[in-house]
């Protein structure tokens, strides 16, 4: 089974709130929309029609926020992942968990590199040189890992 776009899964989400709202918008425009003759009848079945149909968009609604709060629960469990494993990678300046986290994700175990250098060749960090003729430069890899 093909996992489904996230772009797709929000679009899925959102278009049965924005059909279900142009209905509200397209009954709220008709005027001499009558229920009953009489006024009071009247009233109370559309304020009773119009707590129905914004409860039903409320309920559509709430899956669609709660992706919303899917960024904080993953930042949460990062978090707990970083802090469970021997790193100290959250000591530098600016290497919040998060980053942390995805740095151990793509590393893995450096147990099997021998020194930084090896690191930084790994990682795609140490200088290449790319001389020609006198001239000598030296650029970053276009490797990425």
């Amino acid at each position: 089974m093909t996992a489904v776009p996230s772009h797709t899964r929000l679009a899925l989400l959102w278009l049965p709130i924005l059909v279900w709202a142009g209905i509200i918008f397209a009954l709220s425009a008709t005027p001499n929309l009558r229920v009953a003759q009489a006024a009071d009848v009247d009233f109370l079945v559309r304020k009773a029609g119009h707590m129905f149909v914004f409860g039903v968009l409320a309920v559509l609604i709430w899956p669609a926020l709660a992706i919303d709060r899917a960024p904080v629960e993953n930042r949460a469990r990062c978090a707990v992942a970083v802090a469970a494993s021997p790193t100290s990678l959250t000591s530098i300046f600016g290497i919040s968990d998060l980053l942390a986290a995805k740095i151990l994700g793509h590393v893995g175990d450096v147990g099997c590199l021998s020194s930084a250098e090896c690191f930084a060749s790994y990682s795609g960090t140490a200088p290449i040189e790319v001389s020609s003729g006198e001239v000598t430069r030296h650029r970053l890899s276009t490797e990425t890992w």
